[in-house]
């Protein structure tokens, strides 16, 4: 627990003319006369004037400025407040209590011109406007039972400072005032004895009759020796104050803070029956049912998600659970409509007809939709179903009474809740119709694109890179770089992929006039734009593009045929040269010095596969359709020579294989990758993501989903609506445990899996019912316990590894888990208390708490006045060994505490609530002061309405007692020294209470600890 700041107390504080006051007040602190008087010199040359001044005093206010005070304890309207505790106020000048009383302080004490008050509200007591009076009046029938001695007031009126570690004195006080003066506040505390649920005023009202009177719009009577000088003694019966500040407020229906109500709780362990209760299953169906044999009187163990660690259930005769378990199989099989056989009504080996055949009302089958289960199997007697085997928790939770009653539990939390939950799984699908009709517009899109993609696809290399110039700049290439930047870097010749050049390429212009007439010439593929684009450069190279050159390389392979019908028998072979279609005509025109030949057929067959026909630098190329056995035309050292050369060739020589262009290389380069990076699912889906803001499951792994389905979350814990129908239903036997008692219960995490699989079973037959658009086989409801950090209990079902029901937690582990049981007086006053584990340590042969803090996993209640708190250990930590410990320091095992700290609160002032046996004696402490010892020998019984000075100092001889031994707030003070003396001493302290683990739970064989 931090420890509290250093707070610092002055008795009273006073600033400008004020402090040259110099007429002392009595012992009691209570001025002698009701004006202050200075005498003011001033020298003039070698004379003094001299001139007496009247300080205004406690008969000039008749009123306090707006925002002066600037805390109330309690706070206007509490209803609950602590009896032992002081009310006060607090005040933003610090000086302010003090600035008009007519008197310097004797002995630190000294009178303030206003108090706080703390009167009943009862018949007799009345606070109200009246016609004339400046403020607020207080009507009493009796003062002296009501009101405070103000010859005592000057004890309950101090100043406060927060300055850190530096000391004040009357040396540094007026520099650190102008530093820190936030640091200061003046506080005025009422030491009334407050009764057990009684309504009260507090009223800051005059304590000088001059103020009084001022405040009541009286006119002040003249001074004189007989002048009243306080506004009310303790013999002052009907009495009126003016009143510059009130508030109401109740105190709590019984005594006792916090402090008292810790000091009630009683740690032990849990009785080994909490958790689990006789659930009767001797006579499950209705009488005559038969389809499961009565058994009357039979019953197994019920167990909730909370038991204890040392629970006991009597086990289920073995007999009787293998029919039972059987009998419960088949009836909730015959419940699953589509596996319904050797019925009447289901003749054998034919589905169930739900519309036709009788229907059949049955157990459900819990977990089946998530599963996909069309019957359920014993997994105790090695069931097995379909073509894989089913996962054991399904059979555990559907053929075992308890686990089903849980799951029903589930079942039932939803249909209470079912408008709610309905209603909020309707506002988290909202938009999904304008979503789904968007998928379906993609949906169709995406098919039109992909039939554009196959097309595109078989496009040749030159028709693909014009065709797609579009896109060029939105696709990427390698390195970074964007298709349109692979081509500027590439060897293509400048402007062969641009608008101009597909503008010459329109159906009508010269180059489509010359890709058709290639179609009257032998080619081996019908001419693409760009294929015609490099037959048209040959032909007329100067009139199409100025800046290309009309040059065919040394290597060029030139195909001729005699039938157009042979580029079928082409388009078959696997060998792909290179060439460029024209004829021999236009071969003749553009080289004069070309050397002609025939190639045999029988030297084609020799041509190896895939061959690459070489060609100049610069020349454009186009593909060409396989050659096969067609007779070709080539040049002359090309390789393969005129036909008369060529007799090595027939004899087995294998053709020399030329290379590809570096321009054509680039080329195909460029067009692989546009073939790579045409995806219209990646476009779609991405203009798909960027238009619906879903989660990732609602894709389902799919970049253009036909529809969505949508998985509402419902993050309410459902242990509470299970506490709401019975808190016996989570923890049985928690209305048997003891009031104020603190124990350890452990986690049931097969109650927990069967309620959430149960509550999701239910709400998947609702949102079928309801047209829901969603999964059915989805889980919605992950939550069971309300989790600090918001962590689902399980992950979704359809996912669960095949295990036992209880294993597949995602939050807290169970294994790891205890949970501490509260149940009294404390957390229903103090529901903001504090609650941690602690680990401990050996100190000096004792247990005592290490800085080593653990803090609850999830909290809940267990109705009113019980609640608990989950803790989850380290995974290297033992139960037995780590966390109860040892009690002995040689084992070196000092355990775990579980502290119950009080929050931390600004200072609060009063007595604790104390025993009898201390009437009439002195705290060893201040920090035990108690009412008791305050009121005298008479303690409660004592007729004082305040706390009186008196008893208390004749008690300690006006001897000095340490407040504390902890803390920065420890000090030695003697009662009723002072105002400082009196905060110091009724200062209460944040309240901790330490209890072991093992004094929580009690293993067999074990002896009980002890606290530390």
């Amino acid at each position: 627990m931090p420890d509290a700041p250093l707070l610092q107390f002055l008795p009273w504080m006073r600033r400008g003319l004020a402090r040259l006051v110099s007429e002392l007040a009595d012992g009691a602190g209570v001025p002698t006369s009701v004006q202050a008087q200075l005498e003011a010199r001033v020298r003039f040359g070698d004379a003094d004037v001299v001139r007496e001044l009247e300080l205004l005093g406690p008969g000039s206010v008749v009123g306090l400025a707006r925002g002066q005070v600037v805390r109330s304890e309690p706070t206007r309207g509490t209803a609950d407040f602590e009896t032992n505790y002081f009310p006060f106020v607090e005040l933003a000048s610090p000086e302010l209590p003090w600035m008009f009383t007519p008197a310097a302080p004797r002995s630190n004490r000294l009178l303030p011109w206003l108090v706080l008050v703390v009167v009943e509200d009862r018949e007799g007591v009345e606070l109200a406007t009246r016609e004339g009076a400046p403020l607020p009046v207080l009507s009493l029938d009796d003062a002296s039972r009501e009101l405070p001695d103000l010859r005592e007031a000057w004890a309950w009126a101090h100043v406060q400072a927060e300055v850190g570690d530096l000391a004040l004195t009357k040396a540094n006080l007026d520099e650190v005032y102008a530093a820190q003066p936030e640091a200061f506040v003046a506080r005025l505390v009422c030491p009334r004895r407050l009764r057990v649920d009684a309504a009260y005023i507090a009223a800051l009202v005059p304590s000088f009759e001059l103020g009084r009177l001022a405040g009541l719009g009286l006119a002040a009577p003249e001074a004189g020796p007989d002048t009243p000088i306080l506004a009310w003694t303790p013999q002052t019966a009907a009495h009126e104050l003016p009143v510059y500040h009130s508030f109401r407020f109740s105190t709590a229906a019984e005594a006792g803070d916090f402090e008292a109500l810790v000091e009630r709780l009683k740690p032990g362990p849990l009785p080994s029956s909490a958790g689990a209760r006789a659930l009767d299953i001797g006579e499950p169906l209705r009488e005559g049912d038969g389809r499961i044999t009565a058994s009357p009187g039979q019953t197994i163990g019920y167990r909730g998600a909370l038991v204890s660690p040392t629970l006991e259930v009597p086990p289920w005769p073995a007999k009787h659970r293998t029919r039972f378990q059987n009998e419960l199989r088949a009836l909730v099989n015959d419940g699953l409509a589509n596996h319904k056989r050797g019925r009447s009504d289901a003749p054998s080996g034919k589905r169930y007809r739900a519309l036709v055949d009788d229907p059949v009302v049955a157990p459900p089958a819990y977990g089946s939709l998530p599963t996909g289960a069309d019957a359920i199997a014993n997994p105790r007697l090695g069931h097995r179903l379909a073509a894989r085997e089913q996962p054991p928790w399904l059979g555990e939770l559907n053929l075992d009474p308890s686990l089903r009653s849980a799951a029903g539990l589930g079942a039932e939390i939803v249909r209470r809740n079912q408008e709610a939950l309905m209603a909020d799984a309707w506002e988290q699908a909202r938009g999904l119709r304008e979503v789904n009709a968007t998928l379906r517009q993609a949906t169709l899109a995406r098919e039109v694109a992909q039939r554009l993609k196959a097309r595109a696809h078989r496009l040749d290399d030159g028709a693909l890179v014009q065709f797609s110039r579009g896109a060029h700049e939105r696709l990427s290439a390698k390195d970074g770089a964007t298709i349109h930047g692979a081509v500027r870097a590439s060897a293509l010749p400048k402007g062969l992929v641009s608008g101009a050049t597909r503008r010459r390429a329109h159906p009508g212009s010269t180059l489509a006039r010359a890709r058709a007439s290639a179609d009257a010439k032998p080619s081996a593929r019908t001419p693409s734009a760009s294929a015609a684009l490099t037959g048209a450069f040959l032909e007329r190279p100067a009139s199409l593009l100025a800046f290309a050159r009309a040059t065919v390389p040394s290597g060029t392979v030139f195909t001729e045929s005699a039938k157009l019908s042979d580029a079928t028998k082409l388009a078959e072979s696997s060998a792909k040269p290179k060439s460029s279609p024209t004829t021999t005509r236009t071969l003749m025109r553009t080289l004069p010095t070309l050397e002609m030949g025939l190639v045999p057929k029988a030297a084609m067959t020799m041509v190896r596969r895939d061959p690459k026909v070489a060609a100049l630098p610069g020349q454009a190329q186009a593909q060409a359709a396989p050659l096969q056995a067609a007779h070709t035309q080539v040049l002359a050292g090309a390789g393969i020579g005129l036909a008369g050369k060529l007799g090595g060739l027939a004899g087995g020589a294998v053709g020399q294989t030329a290379k590809q262009t570096q321009a054509a290389a680039a080329l195909a380069a460029v067009a692989t990758q546009i073939r790579k990076r045409i995806d219209p699912d990646a476009a779609l889906a991405a203009q798909l993501r960027a238009r619906i803001r879903a989660p990732e499951g609602a894709w389902r792994g799919r970049p253009v989903p036909s529809r969505m389905w949508v998985s509402p979350r419902f993050p309410s814990p459902l242990y509470d609506d299970i506490v709401a129908m019975d808190p016996e239903l989570l923890l049985p036997g928690v209305s048997d445990l003891a009031n104020n008692s603190v124990g350890l219960a452990q986690i049931n995490a097969a109650f927990v899996e069967a309620v959430l699989v149960g509550a999701n079973h239910e709400l998947a037959r609702e949102f079928r019912w309801r047209e829901y658009p969603s999964l059915l086989g989805d889980t919605w409801l992950r939550q069971f316990w309300a989790a600090l950090d918001g962590q689902a209990d399980i992950g979704a079902i359809a996912r669960w590894k095949p295990r036992a029901l209880g294993q597949h937690q995602l939050g807290v582990d169970p294994g790891r888990a205890l949970v501490l049981i509260v149940k009294g007086d404390l957390l229903r006053r103090y529901p903001d208390t504090l609650i941690y584990a602690v680990a401990a340590q050996w100190s000096q042969g004792l247990r005592v708490e290490s800085s080593t803090a653990l803090a609850p996993a999830f909290v809940g209640q267990l109705g009113p006045g019980a609640s608990f708190l989950a803790f989850e250990f380290p995974a290297e930590l033992d139960l037995e060994r780590d966390i109860l410990g040892s009690p002995k320091p040689e084992q070196k095992r000092p355990g775990w505490f579980f502290a119950f700290e009080q929050p931390p609160t600004q200072p609060r002032f009063g007595l604790d609530v104390g025993a009898p046996g201390q009437a009439g004696r002195a705290p060893a402490e201040w920090s035990e002061l108690s009412w008791h010892h305050a009121l005298g020998p008479k303690g409660p019984s004592s007729p004082a309405t305040h706390v009186p000075l008196a008893p208390l100092r004749q008690r300690t001889r006006n001897r000095p007692r340490p407040y504390d031994d902890e803390g920065p707030n420890t000090w030695t003070e003697r009662w009723a020294l002072d105002a400082a003396a009196m905060a110091r001493v009724t200062l209460q302290r944040p309240v901790r209470m330490l209890v072991h683990a093992d004094q929580l739970i009690q293993l067999a064989g074990d002896d009980p600890g002890g606290a530390s």
